[in-house]
């Protein structure tokens, strides 16, 4: 009996451990004033220790030893935790189990009655931002129940789920997707993006007269599975042009996801596949990878990768691989992506022969197959990025001179297109094909739509692996018409503008007046790529308007998606901005909930340190060779702060820090950096740091008594303002 009540309180201790002692820690060790610096210690140690795996260190009585809690007994301030004991059942003789027992026993009042102070005090603010993890209070009684709700409610205390990796890099679209894409990508619409017309008589009358039987979702009722028979009767008596039609009708028009219809679909196809041409193959990858759950088995899908890989090998047609590209966009290989690209850097005069069409027509078709192979192309990430990129560059050598020679000749359409797959491609080099586009998009400046403006201003600025390029004179001259249309762009379209005019810091008042008012009337209505780009353009003109972040917050808050990784620094740079400019804004229940939207992401954000950036250029280790031989400074090279900001030369104790800005990783034209590159500075210092921007062409341009002078005096000054803040001693410290 005594073994079975010991074992009883052993599983209670492991099951009420963490979300106790945080609670305790953050009200009742609050409440009291530690006798010494020892006891703070103390707390620190078991807070921190409780985050561990309890059921790894349970059975190690080495890690409790020296861990003591607070208790609410005057005379008893701090006891040994019961964790101790716990962790010494396994080495407990039975003799000696009585006087174990006992004390445990005695432990356990102490922590039960700290369970009941806890159970009456108000909420406050570190007890909800415990709770909020989905904690429930230990021994609830009904008459908690109520408060606990209150406490509980999402999302402070919804419990965090366990997700998928696709929901961190899922990306939302605009509700007029489909739109947008029949607009760009209009030399394939019709094939991919449809709406797409049911020839059949029999799929007529059941898709388009009969509508509301499946469009309602009752898929239970009688009705509906009358009318699906009727379905599965007609599906294996259509030939293979209809079927494919069909199931891009199905997948894209009605939007109907029934299993057994997409597996009579399957069986249909297989006779007919051999009859399939190059783009109904196509087709039907398009429609079997739209709606999850996908129906189809893996049988299908090898079948169609071998067809596509023998088109990619043999056809000299670009059109089809265009076809190709578009149609397996969402199950695109490396291998098709490697063949695709290695063909079109060998066969460029059988894709594209110069007898055949003219130099207009052939730049046309060079433009929409770059832009098919960037938008639908593999994703990299990791270290494949760098070989994803020269592989990139390799490609675009060989159509370097068409694009040269032909871009003038490009209409609207066609330079939009041009303009967004070299962004989309991230390659830092062919600034020579940008100079092209930009002159001619300044040549057709009156007829460029507005959303062409959008795109083609988006390529510019985050151009040149977000170097970005185009003269400042552009984005003016692009500016009197966006003002004009401002109000008529969608959201996203807006906040690509805001980013845009916000990373190259140019525009005029008006402009980012009217920017400003239109985001604080549209801001509800964002998505995560939206926010992305607008927090990004308050971030760099350091808005603070607390009214306008706090809608930020709320809509970030609102969106029931998973914050994507690829979208979270900006959010995450937010954070540390709000805090240095609002620093009472860690006690607001909005913010708090804000930062707990950042739970997934940020498990596996990670800010690297640039080594290859400081390895790279021979400017990084001269500049700091002076800073080392000439101005006896010794730096901390190429270091993440806050893990957001990668500083160049960083002196860590005193938060002084320069950063070294490269010609080769600057705007050509001003030859200095740009608001992205100066953010960490501007960020930083409302947490107390004093940082230099300075571009390597205005090092060059100093004398060499200039250059000592200089930076000196400034890391002489940026010394003085540290004392004043209370960083650093007024006297240094003396070793002896």
């Amino acid at each position: 009996m005594l073994m079975k009540s010991l074992l009883t309180l052993r599983s209670t201790f492991s099951r009420q451990s963490q979300s106790l002692s945080r609670r305790y820690f953050s009200q009742v060790a609050a409440s009291q004033t530690p006798t010494s610096s020892d006891n703070l210690t103390q707390q620190s140690s078991d807070f921190e220790m409780h985050h561990k795996n309890h059921r790894f260190v349970l059975d190690e009585p080495k890690f409790y030893e020296d861990e003591f809690i607070v208790t609410n007994d005057s005379e008893l301030t701090f006891m040994r935790t019961p964790f101790y004991e716990i962790s010494k059942l396994s080495q407990v003789k039975e003799e000696e189990l009585e006087d174990f027992f006992q004390e445990l026993s005695v432990k356990s009042t102490y922590m039960t009655e700290v369970t009941n102070q806890l159970k009456s005090d108000p909420n406050h603010k570190d007890l909800k931002a415990y709770t909020r993890y989905g904690d429930v209070f230990v021994d609830q009684d009904d008459v908690d129940e109520k408060r606990s709700k209150f406490l509980l409610q999402a999302p402070r205390g919804e419990p965090y789920r366990r997700i998928s990796p696709s929901e961190l890099f899922k990306v939302q679209k605009p509700s007029n997707q489909m739109d947008i894409l029949r607009k760009e990508k209009a030399y394939i619409a019709e094939k991919f993006f449809g709406p797409f017309e049911l020839k059949e008589s029999n799929l007529r009358t059941l898709f388009i007269d009969q509508k509301a039987v499946f469009a309602n979702e009752d898929f239970e009722s009688q009705e509906y599975l009358d009318w699906k028979s009727k379905v599965l009767e007609v599906i294996p008596n259509l030939n293979h042009d209809i079927l494919v039609q069909f199931a891009l009708h199905l997948a894209y028009d009605a939007k109907l996801n029934d299993k057994e219809i997409w597996m009579a679909i399957e069986d249909a196809s297989y006779p007919a596949l051999h009859h399939f041409t190059n783009l109904q193959v196509a087709q039907l990858q398009w429609a079997v990878q739209e709606l999850k759950p996908k129906h189809v088995s893996p049988r299908l899908q090898t079948l169609l990768d071998k067809r596509a890989l023998e088109t990619i090998e043999n056809t000299n047609d670009h059109m089809e691989l265009i076809d190709i590209m578009q149609g397996f966009r969402k199950k695109f290989s490396h291998d098709m992506y490697m063949k695709i690209r290695k063909n079109l850097a060998d066969r460029k005069d059988r894709y594209f022969p110069v007898e055949k069409s003219t130099h207009k027509q052939r730049i046309e078709n060079i433009v929409n197959t770059f832009y098919t192979l960037a938008s639908n192309r593999p994703k990299s990430y990791g270290t494949y990025e760098v070989v994803a990129s020269q592989e990139v560059d390799e490609l675009i050598a060989v159509y370097e001179q068409d694009f040269l020679d032909h871009i003038k000749e490009l209409d609207t359409d066609h330079l939009t297109r041009a303009a967004t797959a070299l962004y989309l491609f991230k390659t830092p080099n062919y600034e020579n094909i940008f100079w092209r586009i930009e002159t001619q998009a300044n040549n057709l400046i009156d007829k460029l739509e507005p959303s062409q403006m959008v795109s083609i201003l988006r390529s510019f600025a985050r151009s040149q692996d977000n170097i970005s390029c185009a003269k400042d004179k552009t984005f003016y001259n692009f500016e009197a018409k966006l003002l004009k249309n401002l109000d008529n762009l969608s959201e996203r379209e807006l906040s690509h503008v805001a980013y845009a005019y916000g990373v190259r810091n140019v525009g005029n008042p008006e402009l980012h007046k009217a920017l400003e008012a239109r985001i604080n009337k549209s801001v509800e209505n964002f998505d995560y790529q939206s926010l992305f780009n607008v927090i990004y353009y308050l971030l760099f003109r350091e808005n603070g308007s607390k009214e306008l972040w706090n809608k930020i917050m709320q809509t970030t808050l609102k969106n029931p998606d998973i914050l994507p990784l690829i979208f979270y620094r900006p959010f995450k740079i937010s954070s540390l901005y709000l805090k240095g400019r609002f620093p009472d804004i860690v006690k607001d229940e909005l913010f708090i909930d804000y930062e707990h939207k950042f739970f997934y992401p940020e498990r596996l954000f990670t800010a690297l340190r640039q080594e290859k950036y400081f390895q790279l250029y021979k400017e990084n280790l001269s500049f700091k060779g002076f800073l080392n031989a000439k101005c006896f400074l010794y730096p901390i090279p190429f270091a993440t702060e806050a893990s957001l900001f990668t500083l160049h030369f960083m002196f860590k104790e005193q938060k002084i820090a320069i950063n070294f800005h490269l010609k080769v990783r600057c705007p050509r034209e001003s030859q200095k950096p740009n608001e992205m590159q100066k953010l960490g500075a501007k960020m930083l210092k409302y947490h107390g740091w004093e940082i230099l921007d300075l571009p390597e062409s205005e090092f060059n341009s100093w004398t060499y008594h200039e250059r000592l002078n200089n930076i000196n005096g400034w890391i002489k000054e940026a010394k003085q303002r540290q004392v004043k803040k209370g960083i650093m001693d007024a006297v240094p410290k003396q070793y002896v």
